[in-house]
C-alpha cells in the first residue's frame, strides 16, 4: 500500500480540523484556517454559499447551531487531497423540527497553502464525482 505523501497528510489533517472545529463552534479557528473569499457550501443549504468571514461565522453560529448534539464521523477518505472527499456519518437533534437527524454524506474541501477555499456536502454520486473531478 503507498505511503501518503506530506500534502495528502496536511490536507486530511485540516479536513479533519475543519470538522472537529465545526463541532467544537469554533468559528475563530474557522476563519484563521480559511482564505478571506472561503466558500461554504452544505447539501442541505439552497441559497448561495455561506463566503468569507461573514459567512463563516454565520455557519458556525446559525446553520451548524441548528444541530443539536451535532457527530460527524469519518467513514472513509475518498480521496486524499486536491480535493480531499470524506464519507461521513451525520448524527443531531434539529431543534427547529423537534426531530432526529441521521444520514450519510461526502464532504469535498479544497485547500491552498494549509488553508480551506470551499467546501461542499453531497449524497449524489454523480455530484460526488463532479466535485471530486474538479480543480479549484
Amino acid at each position: 500500500m503507498p505511503s501518503k505523501s506530506p500534502a495528502d497528510s496536511r490536507d486530511l489533517e485540516l479536513a479533519q480540523g475543519i470538522i472537529d472545529a465545526w463541532l467544537r463552534g469554533d468559528d475563530e479557528w474557522l476563519v484563521e484556517h480559511s482564505v478571506s473569499d472561503v466558500q461554504l457550501c452544505p447539501m442541505m443549504w439552497t441559497d448561495l454559499p455561506f463566503q468569507g468571514r461573514d459567512g463563516t461565522l454565520a455557519f458556525v453560529r446559525e446553520f451548524l447551531a441548528a444541530y443539536q448534539g451535532l457527530r460527524i464521523d469519518v467513514k472513509r477518505v475518498r480521496q486524499a487531497q486536491d480535493p480531499v472527499a470524506l464519507d461521513v456519518h451525520v448524527r443531531a437533534h434539529l431543534r427547529e423540527s423537534d426531530a432526529e437527524f441521521d444520514d450519510h454524506f461526502t464532504f469535498v474541501f479544497w485547500m491552498r497553502d494549509g488553508k480551506l477555499i470551499r467546501y461542499e456536502g453531497h449524497v449524489d454520486e454523480e455530484a460526488i464525482a463532479a466535485a471530486m473531478a474538479r480543480r479549484l
